[in-house]
Protein backbone atom coordinates (compact mmCIF):
# COMPACT_ATOMS: atom_id res chain seq x y z
CA UNK A 1 0.00 0.00 0.00
CA UNK A 2 1.31 3.45 -0.90
CA UNK A 3 1.90 6.25 1.59
CA UNK A 4 -0.62 9.02 2.10
CA UNK A 5 0.07 12.67 1.35
CA UNK A 6 -1.87 15.93 1.58
CA UNK A 7 -0.69 18.66 -0.77
CA UNK A 8 -1.72 22.28 -0.47
CA UNK A 9 -2.37 23.34 -4.07
CA UNK A 10 -3.40 26.88 -3.13
CA UNK A 11 -5.12 28.51 -0.15
CA UNK A 12 -8.44 26.94 -1.09
CA UNK A 13 -7.49 23.52 -2.52
CA UNK A 14 -6.02 20.37 -0.98
CA UNK A 15 -4.99 17.37 -3.08
CA UNK A 16 -5.02 13.90 -1.50
CA UNK A 17 -2.58 11.26 -2.77
CA UNK A 18 -2.03 7.60 -1.95
CA UNK A 19 -3.71 5.22 0.46
CA UNK A 20 -6.01 6.60 3.16
CA UNK A 21 -6.75 3.84 5.62
CA UNK A 22 -5.98 2.27 8.97
CA UNK A 23 -2.22 2.50 8.46
CA UNK A 24 -2.26 6.20 7.53
CA UNK A 25 -5.29 7.54 9.42
CA UNK A 26 -3.45 9.18 12.34
CA UNK A 27 -0.98 10.95 10.06
CA UNK A 28 -3.76 12.02 7.69
CA UNK A 29 -5.90 13.34 10.54
CA UNK A 30 -3.06 15.51 11.86
CA UNK A 31 -2.09 16.79 8.39
CA UNK A 32 -5.68 17.74 7.60
CA UNK A 33 -6.13 19.45 10.94
CA UNK A 34 -3.03 21.61 10.36
CA UNK A 35 -4.25 22.67 6.93
CA UNK A 36 -7.83 23.30 8.04
CA UNK A 37 -6.64 25.42 10.96
CA UNK A 38 -4.19 27.36 8.78
CA UNK A 39 -6.82 29.21 6.78
CA UNK A 40 -10.33 30.56 6.75
CA UNK A 41 -11.34 30.41 3.07
CA UNK A 42 -13.64 27.70 1.80
CA UNK A 43 -11.66 24.57 1.05
CA UNK A 44 -12.05 22.20 -1.89
CA UNK A 45 -10.51 18.74 -1.37
CA UNK A 46 -9.48 16.88 -4.51
CA UNK A 47 -9.57 13.11 -3.97
CA UNK A 48 -8.46 12.07 -7.48
CA UNK A 49 -5.07 10.85 -6.21
CA UNK A 50 -6.47 8.41 -3.65
CA UNK A 51 -5.46 4.85 -4.50
CA UNK A 52 -7.19 3.16 -1.55
CA UNK A 53 -9.75 4.23 1.06
CA UNK A 54 -11.20 2.10 3.84
CA UNK A 55 -13.56 2.86 6.73
CA UNK A 56 -10.76 4.49 8.76
CA UNK A 57 -10.02 6.76 5.80
CA UNK A 58 -13.67 7.71 5.52
CA UNK A 59 -13.70 8.48 9.25
CA UNK A 60 -10.73 10.83 8.75
CA UNK A 61 -12.56 12.73 6.00
CA UNK A 62 -15.65 13.05 8.18
CA UNK A 63 -13.56 14.30 11.09
CA UNK A 64 -12.01 16.91 8.79
CA UNK A 65 -15.55 18.00 7.98
CA UNK A 66 -16.30 18.37 11.70
CA UNK A 67 -13.06 20.28 12.32
CA UNK A 68 -13.87 22.68 9.50
CA UNK A 69 -17.44 23.15 10.73
CA UNK A 70 -16.14 24.13 14.18
CA UNK A 71 -14.09 26.85 12.43
CA UNK A 72 -17.00 27.82 10.14
CA UNK A 73 -14.85 26.84 7.17
CA UNK A 74 -16.86 25.28 4.33
CA UNK A 75 -15.39 22.13 2.76
CA UNK A 76 -16.25 20.58 -0.58
CA UNK A 77 -15.08 17.35 -2.16
CA UNK A 78 -14.25 16.65 -5.81
CA UNK A 79 -13.06 13.65 -7.82
CA UNK A 80 -14.13 11.02 -5.30
CA UNK A 81 -12.97 7.54 -6.35
CA UNK A 82 -15.81 5.08 -6.92
CA UNK A 83 -14.68 2.98 -3.94
CA UNK A 84 -15.04 6.01 -1.65
CA UNK A 85 -18.46 6.83 -3.12
CA UNK A 86 -19.61 3.28 -2.42
CA UNK A 87 -18.23 3.28 1.12
CA UNK A 88 -19.92 6.62 1.83
CA UNK A 89 -23.22 5.32 0.41
CA UNK A 90 -23.09 2.15 2.52
CA UNK A 91 -22.39 4.34 5.55
CA UNK A 92 -25.21 6.73 4.52
CA UNK A 93 -22.92 9.77 4.51
CA UNK A 94 -22.69 10.30 0.74
CA UNK A 95 -24.55 13.62 1.07
CA UNK A 96 -21.73 14.96 3.25
CA UNK A 97 -19.02 14.44 0.61
CA UNK A 98 -20.19 16.88 -2.06
CA UNK A 99 -18.57 19.78 -3.94
CA UNK A 100 -18.92 23.33 -2.68
CA UNK A 101 -21.91 25.11 -4.19
CA UNK A 102 -20.98 26.97 -7.35
CA UNK A 103 -17.63 25.26 -7.83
Amino acid sequence: MSAFEVQLVDESTLRLQGALGFATAATALAAGERMINAGSAELQIDCAGLTHVDSAGLAVLLEWLAMAARRSRPIGWINLPESLRQLAAISEVQDWLVPLPGR
